[in-house]
């Protein structure tokens, strides 16, 4: 158990926040899996925004012989006016370890340094938010609520047993599986890239059909993703096939003890009046994932579209705290706290407007040709 106490940063002085080097990044998929770390403070996660103009920085706190920390900074911004985004972290590294001041008060003079204006955290442990919010100048605000997390999830607590695992769910989810496999599905694994690749449009279809955005990473990001995950087996994508025909597919990633489902997509016109193959193929990843050691399987948020199939699996609810901004520039902090209120509905309001004239065309792309919107300002809006 981790324990945090506001203590004088002194006694531990030897410790302190440094950025580790280019060549010892990607090892740190694996070291992160032996700890409760989110996939958002993964190398293989974070790296990919790079063709974004998002810049992740890795840093680890403490002395030369014992590291006890670890942070991903995403970074937004120009030199002197950055922003840093801590999702979901940063990461206690050692059990039963005792976290003093300077844990926060070094991650505060390193971002003041390398000139951030603020630092916004989330994570889902309110004792390290409470921690890192009394150790420093903050706010209890989202500070750049247009790139979040969200902050609602639905576990599934996996079982050794799968007869017992199933009993958990709805009926009509045990009964899904068994017309699914009378049906004669065909589940295909892997975590090749290139196959990757060939569901995408399938994603994409889904998405105009639904008329919600199908994800601000472009397929080049997802790719790079699936590649950098491979060496650790950290992300497979499932495939329902049905006479030779994909129905269905999903990507699965894990961290820690915890699978979870990212984007997946069904095509409905191969379907074709065949039971769905949706709760056949997240059991197929739920159990694959426990073998390697994944006791949750995290459906994401509840979400309007996909709530009713998710609540099949009778998941847990999960509600993270707020998110805590450690201030380090107050003035510069002040002018963009000014400008985002004055953003923030109208950047809300555009985004409902896209959505809901999507919904009424062909998607997103239809929309864009209609308004006569330059396709970068139309992504900038959503």
């Amino acid at each position: 158990m981790t324990t945090f106490e506001l203590t004088n940063a002194s006694a531990n002085s030897s410790n302190q926040w440094s950025e580790i080097s280019a060549p010892g990044i990607d090892s740190w998929n694996q070291r992160l899996l032996d700890t409760d770390a989110s996939y958002r403070q993964y190398p293989y996660w974070n790296d990919p925004y790079r063709k974004q103009h998002f810049v992740p920085r890795y840093l680890v706190y403490g002395s030369e012989n014992h590291t006890a920390g670890y942070a991903c900074v995403v970074t937004i911004g120009i030199p002197g006016f950055r922003i840093g985004l801590v999702q979901s972290g940063p990461v206690i590294l050692a059990e039963n370890t005792k976290m003093d001041a300077g844990f926060v008060q070094g991650l505060v003079e390193w971002a003041k340094q390398c000139g951030y204006v603020f630092l916004r955290f989330t994570n889902s442990d309110h004792e390290l938010l409470d921690f890192i919010a009394s150790g420093a100048s903050s706010d209890q605000v989202d500070a750049f609520p247009f790139y979040g997390e969200p902050r609602q999830r639905l576990l599934v607590k996996q079982l050794q047993d799968d007869d017992k695992l199933l009993a958990s769910f709805q009926s009509i989810c045990r009964y899904e599986i068994r017309a699914a496999n009378r049906a004669g599905y065909e589940i295909r694994v892997t975590d090749s890239p290139e196959e990757f690749a060939k569901v995408w449009p399938m994603f994409k279809a889904m998405a105009r059909r639904k008329g919600f955005r199908l994800s601000s990473r472009p397929l080049s990001g997802w790719i790079d993703l699936v590649r950098r995950a491979r060496p650790q087996q950290l992300a497979r994508l499932y495939s329902a096939y049905l006479n030779g025909q994909c129905i269905q597919s999903i990507l699965v990633i894990r961290y820690g003890k915890t699978a979870e489902y990212m984007i997946g997509a069904l095509n409905v016109e191969t379907l074709r009046g065949h039971v769905s193959p949706g709760c056949l193929i997240h059991w197929h990843a739920m159990r694959d994932f426990y073998r390697l050691g994944c006791e949750y399987y995290n459906l994401g948020a509840p979400g309007t579209i996909l709530y009713q199939f998710k609540r099949k699996f009778r998941p847990t609810l999960v509600v993270n705290p707020l998110p805590v901004t450690v201030v380090i520039r107050p003035n510069l902090y002040r002018l963009w706290s000014l400008a985002r209120r004055t953003v923030s509905p109208w950047h809300s309001r555009i985004r409902r407007l896209v959505y809901k004239q999507a919904r009424q065309s062909t998607g997103i792309s239809a929309l864009n040709n209609k308004m006569k919107i330059p396709s970068m300002v139309l992504r900038q809006l959503v």
